[in-house]
């Protein structure tokens, strides 16, 4: 049976079990809009004399306008002394149960029950709890290249930092004469590669700080849907259906992030981050500096 709005995301030979399938072909007669995408990663819990590559899916992911959801498993396990039997599990942030271990998830042996979870807790989140989301995940990216580009440059910095070293690495980044000042001449006289290093961490330096300023997130699932959010606005983050939506200048800044390696931040640009976001492990995040592109290369 071929199911409408589920992604498989593996061989067609790998089904679902009969019941997560009976289950999923009676919610999309009451909702049609919501996507499943299997979750091959809980295979393993499933019963039945079949090979890894072979075992019917027993759980999958919901997902509505790119936000996810929550999940539905089914196992096949003695439930309550009810014997062995198919209990099916919904489990959803919008789930909050007084008592038990896993209080956003809410378990039954009962197919028609399991669909009442689902109506009830796969409900979108409100456009500010995404955006709340999404800004949340650039800002805890930032701030781990921030902490990196800093642990790499600690070992060359001096106990007592100089003002002369940032003056001397502006000035070789724009290109102008500068002698090499004998505070720091020591840590650069031999290595290129440490001077590198600092001019990496003022580069990162800079994207923080113009991040707390202002800009804007672009975010890209897998499926290819994106949202875009302009920190200086009030708008809230919203659905784009092509690059050509946003602003040209943020237009021009994401067609060259596309081009850099991940994390790797682009003064006067940017940065794109590889991140899990909405339980999608492939997304792409790119914060993209405000005003016109101005670039040095």
């Amino acid at each position: 049976m071929t199911l409408p709005n589920f992604d498989n995301q593996l061989s067609q030979r790998v089904g679902l079990r009969k019941p997560l399938e009976d289950l999923l072909s009676n919610y999309f007669l009451i909702d049609p809009t919501v996507k499943f995408v299997a979750n091959h990663r809980s295979r393993r819990y499933n019963d039945g004399n079949f090979s890894d590559d072979e075992r019917p899916i027993g759980s999958v992911y919901a997902y509505k306008d790119s936000q996810h959801l929550g999940f539905v498993r089914v196992s096949k396990e003695d439930y309550r002394n009810f014997g062995n039997t198919d209990i099916y599990r919904v489990g959803s942030d919008t789930i909050h149960k007084v008592r038990g271990r896993n209080r956003n998830e809410r378990t039954t042996k009962d197919a028609h029950k399991a669909i009442k979870y689902m109506l009830e807790g796969f409900k979108p989140k409100l456009i500010s709890a995404f955006q709340e989301k999404i800004l949340g995940s650039v800002s805890n990216k930032i701030n781990g290249m921030l902490s990196a580009a800093r642990h790499r440059a600690s070992s060359l910095i001096p106990m007592k930092v100089n003002v002369d070293i940032e003056l001397y690495l502006l000035a070789q980044y724009e290109g102008l004469a500068s002698a090499l000042p004998d505070s720091v001449k020591e840590i650069f006289a031999t290595s290129k590669e440490n001077l590198q290093k600092f001019r990496d961490l003022r580069i990162a330096e800079s994207i923080g700080k113009e991040y707390k300023e202002g800009g804007a997130v672009v975010v890209v699932f897998s499926d290819g849907s994106m949202w875009y959010a302009n920190k200086s606005e009030v708008s809230g983050i919203t659905k784009i259906a092509t690059t050509y939506d946003l602003p040209k200048n943020y237009q021009e800044k994401l067609m060259l992030l596309k081009l850099c390696e991940h994390s790797q931040p682009v003064e006067h640009v940017g940065v794109k981050f590889s991140d899990e976001v909405e339980n999608d492990s492939n997304a792409l995040l790119y914060y993209l500096v405000g005003g016109e592109t101005v670039t040095t290369c």
